[in-house]
C-alpha cells in the first residue's frame, strides 16, 4: 500500500482485509490454531524472516506441550537466525487478545510475553466491555432524559407566583423597615422613663 496516500492505503487495506479474512479462507483452519505450524510456515529455511508478526489471539494452546514447543521453537529461532535488518530484533510478534481475561490469568499472560519476545507486544482489547458500558450509560440517560421532560410538563402547568413573590418581598421589607422603627421608639421611650428627674413643688407663699 501507498504510504504516502492515507485514502489508498485504507482501500488496499480493506481490500486485502476482505481477501484474507472471510469464511472460506477461516473455515479450513484448525482448531485450536497450531502455533508451531503457524511459525514454521513463516520461518522455514529459505524463506526470508518477517520485520514482525502480529497475531490476534483468544488464548494459549489448551495442550501445555503444544505451548512449550511453540516457546521452544521462537526461542531457538531468535537465538539462531540473523535478523532481517542489521542490529534488529528477530521475529517480534505483536499481540492482541481479544479475551481480556487474561490478563488475570498468569499462565497466559507470561505465555504470550515470551511469545511477543522483548522487542514485541501484547495488548487487550477490551472494546466489547467499553460497547456494553456505553450501552448501559446511554440508557440511562434516556431515562434520566424522561424524567427530566416529565419534570418540566409538571413545571410548565404549574402557577407562574413571580408577581406574587415580588409582592411579598416588598411587603416583608416594608414590616422589617416598620419593626427596626418600633425598636428605635422603645429604646427612646424606656430611656426617657429611666432618666426623668422628678418634678419640684413650688415653694408655698
Amino acid at each position: 500500500q501507498n504510504k504516502d496516500d492515507p485514502k489508498k492505503g485504507l482501500a488496499e487495506s480493506l481490500k486485502w482485509m476482505n481477501k484474507a479474512v472471510n469464511a472460506r479462507v477461516l473455515t479450513p483452519q484448525p482448531f485450536p490454531p497450531d502455533y508451531l505450524g503457524m511459525l514454521g510456515k513463516f520461518t522455514a529455511e529459505g524463506v526470508p524472516l518477517p520485520h514482525h508478526i502480529f497475531l490476534c489471539v483468544s488464548g494459549k494452546p489448551e495442550d501445555s506441550g503444544a505451548a512449550d514447543e511453540a516457546l521452544e521453537f521462537i526461542r531457538e529461532l531468535r537465538a539462531t537466525r540473523r535478523p532481517p535488518v542489521k542490529n534488529g530484533p528477530v521475529v517480534p510478534i505483536n499481540i492482541v487478545a481479544f479475551n481480556h481475561e487474561l490478563a488475570r490469568e498468569p499462565e497466559q499472560l507470561e505465555f504470550f510475553k515470551e511469545l511477543a519476545g522483548e522487542h514485541g507486544s501484547i495488548m487487550f482489547d477490551t472494546s466489547q466491555d467499553d460497547l456494553r458500558a456505553l450501552d448501559m450509560m446511554l440508557k440511562s440517560v434516556a431515562t434520566k432524559t424522561k424524567q427530566l421532560a416529565k419534570l418540566n410538563k409538571k413545571l410548565d402547568k404549574l402557577e407562574d407566583l413571580s408577581e406574587q413573590c415580588d409582592a411579598d418581598r416588598q411587603l416583608l421589607q416594608m414590616q422589617l423597615a416598620l419593626q427596626k422603627l418600633l425598636d428605635s421608639d422603645y429604646e427612646v421611650v424606656n430611656w426617657a422613663l429611666t432618666v426623668e428627674q422628678p418634678v419640684e413643688k413650688p415653694p408655698e407663699t
